[in-house]
């Protein structure tokens, strides 16, 4: 029986997730989701000291971007979402040249593609879509070589954003574009608060994870992932995630309405249940059964500490989506058709609960 924190709700059966004698738990006692400013190691990290250093670099940036006369001074993550559709207006609105740059793994929503093209093409944006030939593969591996006690979306989606930023950096490098921008929003932590720091890019770079550090992935595979070392004396793109620092605008609400006010999709379908990868709903398949927590815990009680819902609507969604999962009602088309993608059996499955 898992017990929660009395001021987030966040379980402590989540992972990484520890209660003091209080019952408060780690993340409202050190504010996990603030930025460790003059850090460069983990995701809260920044080499900045404060914010508005930081807005004051990404504004110079932009300056330094216009005056490029290159075709594209910059290079856009254009997922499909409400996000990164309205950054791309955002941009244009700047009057920089991006280039819009969709990632299909073999598992992007059909509406989120749609989006992605009709954006582009309203905005007279250049757009193009990438599709690894290997993306379906490390998706399948990443699963199927799951380590325990290890969450299953931080694994998973680790290695497949790290593929997909791969692509994103090694085309930039490819084209001597020297900024990528990627609409994550200011809950959303991964290498870094407002950029990658130029030490992961230049050290790691973007390789995957792997259990105990032994590989998963084949030579040909591990290609695809930047690895810089392959890049000798090439000048590597900033990473940066401009929502971090100027403010996201307005609640994800506020934000579907604008981008639906500007018309910059063709059906409407902005909301995130209808472009997100259908693998956000299939994890909950593993981890209900495996751990008793809702796949996407963290976010909903993020948004309790902002104030954004309350504790007895958070509580109750997830309660919700807990017992409908267990009664196979919730996204049964999503889960057959990941299960399909994924050369997963029921047995297998089974195996991946414990």
């Amino acid at each position: 029986m898992s017990t929660r924190c009395k001021k987030c709700i966040l379980p402590d059966t989540f992972p990484g997730v520890k209660l003091d004698r209080k019952g408060i738990c780690n993340y409202c006692n050190t504010n996990a989701y603030a930025c460790n400013w003059n850090s460069r190691t983990g995701n809260m990290s920044s080499g900045f000291s404060n914010p508005e250093e930081a807005r004051n670099d990404f504004f110079a940036l932009i300056e330094r971007l216009r005056k490029r006369e290159d075709s594209y001074n910059c290079i856009l993550e254009l997922s499909g979402g409400k996000d990164s559709v309205y950054m791309l207006h955002q941009l244009v609105e700047m009057r920089l040249r991006p280039l819009a740059v969709t990632i299909d793994n073999g598992f992007i929503n059909q509406a989120a593609l749609e989006n992605s093209k009709y954006a582009a093409k309203k905005l007279g944006v250049d757009h193009i879509i990438v599709s690894p030939a290997v993306a379906e593969d490390i998706i399948e591996k990443s699963l199927k070589n799951l380590p325990r006690g290890v969450f299953t979306r931080f694994f998973i989606c680790t290695n497949c954003i790290c593929l997909t930023w791969s692509v994103l950096i090694k085309e930039a490098i490819n084209r001597g574009i020297p900024a990528v921008f990627i609409a994550l929003t200011p809950i959303e932590r991964f290498m870094g608060y407002y950029e990658v720091p130029e030490e992961l890019i230049t050290g790691k770079g973007f390789m995957p994870d792997t259990p105990s550090n032994n590989s998963i992935f084949d030579r040909a595979e591990e290609s695809y992932f930047f690895n810089p070392k392959n890049f000798p004396g090439a000048e590597f793109p900033r990473v940066i995630f401009p929502y971090h620092i100027t403010g996201y605008p307005g609640s994800p609400e506020k934000v579907k309405k604008e981008v639906l006010k500007l018309e910059l999709t063709p059906s409407g379908k902005v909301r995130t249940e209808t472009t997100n990868c259908p693998l956000t709903k299939f994890m909950p398949y593993i981890d209900i059964f495996k751990d008793s927590y809702y796949t996407w815990e963290d976010r909903w009680s993020e948004k309790v500490r902002r104030k954004e819902t309350s504790k007895l609507k958070a509580l109750t969604a997830m309660a919700t989506v807990r017992a409908l999962i267990r009664l196979r009602l919730l996204w049964r088309k999503e889960k057959k058709y990941c299960m399909k993608k994924l050369n997963l059996s029921s047995e297998e499955l089974k195996r991946l609960r414990g």
